[in-house]
C-alpha cells in the first residue's frame, strides 16, 4: 500500500502542480478577457466554446476514457491504440462538422439567441481540434506519461493567453480574436501530443489488430461517454438556460463563478487523471483497491473543502479586484455553487473507481438522474432569482449525484457507506507523512535562510 501511495502521490503532486498553473494561467485569461470584451462579449465567448466542447465531448464516444482504460490494464499495445484512434478521429470529425453546420443552419438562433452567427462558425471550425487533443492526450495518460501529458497541457495554456493578449489588446480583434487564440492553444497541444505518442509506439511489426480494438473500445467507451457527457451537460445546462431566459450579458457574469468555482476540481481532475488507469492495473487486487479508493475520495473531499472555505471569504474583494465592479453579482452564485462542487469533487474519485471495475453505465444512470433535476430546477430558480437561481439548481444537483454515487458505490463494493467516509489507520498515516514533510520543507527552507 505504500509503495502504491508514493507512486500515485508522485504522479498526482505532478499532475496538481500542472493543474494548479493551469488555474492561474485560466484566471489570467477569465480576468483579461473578461475586462477586455466585457459582459457581452464574455458571453458571446462562452457561448461559443461550448458549441465545438459540446461537440467534442458528444462525438468522443468515450475513446479517450477506453484508451487510458486499455492502456493501463495493458490490454492493448500502444502502436494499436494509436492506428485505431488516428482514424476513428477522422471518422468522428467529419460527422462532428455536419452536425454542428445542421445545428447552427437550423437551429443557431433559437439555441444562441443573441450570438452573432460567425461566433457559431469559428466554434464549429474548433471542435475537429478539440476532439485531437482529447485523443492525444488519452494516449499519454494510458502510458501512465504524466510528464509528457502535463507538459501538452501547460504549453497550451501558455500559448493561449499569450495569443490572447496578442489578438485581442494589441490586434483588436475582439471576440474572434479571442476564439482563435483558443483554437491555436488547443491545436498545438494536439500536435504535440499526437507526436510525443507516436515516438513512444514501439516499433516491433506486430499486426495491428484495427477491428478488435475498435470493437472493445466502442464497448467499453460508449457507457463511459454518455455519463461524461451527461456530467458536462450538467455543468452546462445552466449556462444554455440563463442565455435562453435572460440575456447573454447575465452569462458573462455567471461564467465568472462558475470559473472560480470549479477551481476546487483541479484537485479531483489531477486525481482523476492519474487513478483511473492506476485503479485499471490493480484489477486482480482488491484489497489494495478498497483501502485506496475511499482514502484518496476523503482527502480530495476535505481539501475541496477548506478551499471552498477560503473563497468565501475573499471571494467578493478577489471577483471586484480583478474582473470590476460589472461582475461583483457573481459572489452569490460563487456562494451558492461552492456546496455542490465540494461535494461533487469526492464523487468523481468513486466514479473512476466504478469505471476501472468496467461499470461505467453506472456513472451513466446517475448522470441521467442528476441531468433531469439539474434542467428542472433551473427553469424553476433562473425566473425567481437569476444567476443564484443557477448556481442552486446546480447546487442541488451536484449534491444528488454525489449522494447517490456513493450508495452505488457502496453497494458494488458491499460495504456500509459510513465506511467510506469514516477516518481510518490510513488517513492518520497519510497526515503523519504530509506533516513531516512540510516540516522537512520548513526546516529546509529555514537553513537556506541561515
Amino acid at each position: 500500500m505504500q509503495v502504491q501511495l508514493r507512486d500515485l502521490g508522485r504522479n498526482i503532486v505532478m499532475t496538481l502542480s500542472r493543474h494548479l498553473a493551469g488555474v492561474i494561467l485560466a484566471l489570467l485569461l477569465s480576468v483579461f478577457l473578461a475586462r477586455s470584451l466585457g459582459t457581452t462579449g464574455f458571453g458571446f465567448y462562452g457561448l461559443a466554446i461550448l458549441l465545438p466542447m459540446l461537440l467534442a465531448k458528444f462525438c468522443d464516444l468515450g475513446i479517450s476514457t477506453s484508451n487510458a482504460y486499455f492502456l493501463g490494464r495493458g490490454s492493448v499495445s500502444l502502436r494499436d491504440a494509436y492506428r485505431v484512434t488516428k482514424r476513428l478521429w477522422l471518422a468522428l470529425s467529419i460527422i462532428g462538422i455536419a452536425i454542428a453546420v445542421l445545428i447552427i443552419v437550423l437551429a443557431g438562433a433559437r439555441l444562441f439567441p443573441g450570438v452573432p452567427t460567425i461566433y457559431l462558425w469559428i466554434g464549429m471550425g474548433i471542435y475537429p481540434i478539440l476532439l485531437a487533443q482529447a485523443f492525444g492526450i488519452s494516449l499519454l495518460r494510458g502510458l501512465q506519461d504524466f510528464e509528457s501529458y502535463n507538459a501538452v497541457l501547460l504549453i497550451g495554456s501558455v500559448l493561449t493567453l499569450v495569443l490572447s493578449v496578442l489578438f485581442v489588446w494589441a490586434f483588436d480583434w475582439n471576440v474572434i480574436g479571442a476564439l482563435l487564440a483558443f483554437a491555436a492553444g488547443w491545436l498545438v497541444q494536439s500536435v504535440i501530443a499526437w507526436w510525443r505518442a507516436r515516438r513512444c509506439r514501439s516499433q516491433e511489426s506486430d499486426a495491428v489488430h484495427f477491428g478488435r480494438y475498435t470493437r472493445a473500445a466502442l464497448s467499453y467507451g460508449w457507457k463511459s461517454q454518455v455519463s461524461i457527457l451527461l456530467s458536462f451537460s450538467m455543468y452546462r445546462v445552466d449556462v444554455f438556460l440563463l442565455n435562453a431566459l435572460i440575456n447573454p450579458a447575465v452569462v458573462g457574469i455567471y461564467i465568472v463563478a462558475t470559473q472560480l468555482a470549479e477551481r476546487l476540481w483541479m484537485l479531483s481532475q489531477a486525481v482523476g487523471v492519474v487513478i483511473l488507469p492506476r485503479l485499471a492495473q490493480l484489477d486482480a487486487d482488491e484489497a489494495q483497491r478498497l483501502r485506496l479508493t475511499p482514502l484518496v475520495t476523503r482527502w480530495v473531499t476535505l481539501l475541496a473543502f477548506l478551499g471552498a472555505a477560503v473563497m468565501i471569504v475573499v471571494g467578493y474583494p478577489f471577483i471586484v479586484v480583478l474582473y470590476g465592479v460589472d461582475y461583483a453579482r457573481a459572489y452569490l452564485a460563487l456562494v451558492a455553487l461552492l456546496p455542490g462542487v465540494v461535494i461533487l469533487s469526492g464523487s468523481r474519485i468513486l466514479a473512476n473507481d466504478l469505471a476501472a471495475r468496467g461499470r461505467p453505465e453506472t456513472n451513466m444512470v446517475v448522470s441521467i438522474i442528476a441531468l433531469l433535476v439539474n434542467i428542472g430546477a433551473n427553469l424553476v430558480l433562473i425566473p425567481r432569482l437569476a444567476i443564484v437561481g443557477a448556481a442552486l439548481a446546480s447546487t442541488i444537483a451536484y449534491s444528488l449525484h454525489g449522494i447517490m454515487t456513493l450508495g452505488v458505490y457502496a453497494h458494488i463494493v458491499e460495504r456500509h457507506w459510513w465506511r467510506i467516509v469514516s477516518v481510518t489507520d490510513d488517513d492518520r498515516a497519510v497526515w503523519r507523512w504530509a506533516h513531516a514533510a512540510i516540516r522537512r520543507s520548513h526546516g529546509g527552507a529555514t537553513a537556506v535562510s541561515e
